[in-house]
């Protein structure tokens, strides 16, 4: 779950640099280079982050797919907090 976090960030700093470079094409890219911080991951709250899409379920989105994903995610959030909570989490 981190690496898509570390992933997305990643690309956004690319974008980032990209608009700033004033790049015209993908290939002008090769030309740029981005700084990356590397390091441990932010630490993120889950229960927070399970309160967001908990609210973002009781929005009327009217797409099947983002309400289906957006409850996996949020199981997979409650059985992991359910795993710590009894001290099984990794």
């Amino acid at each position: 779950m981190n690496r898509g976090w570390q992933s997305g960030i990643a690309g956004l700093v690319i974008a980032a640099a990209a608009i700033a470079a004033g790049a015209q094409t993908v290939g002008d890219l090769r030309k740029k280079t981005a700084a990356v911080q590397v390091g441990p991951a932010a630490p993120v709250d889950t229960a927070k982050v399970r309160e967001a899409y908990r609210r973002f379920l009781e929005l009327d989105t009217g797409d099947p797919e983002l309400r289906a994903e957006a409850l996996r995610r949020l199981a997979d959030l409650e059985l992991e907090a359910a795993d710590a909570a009894r001290g099984d989490g990794t």
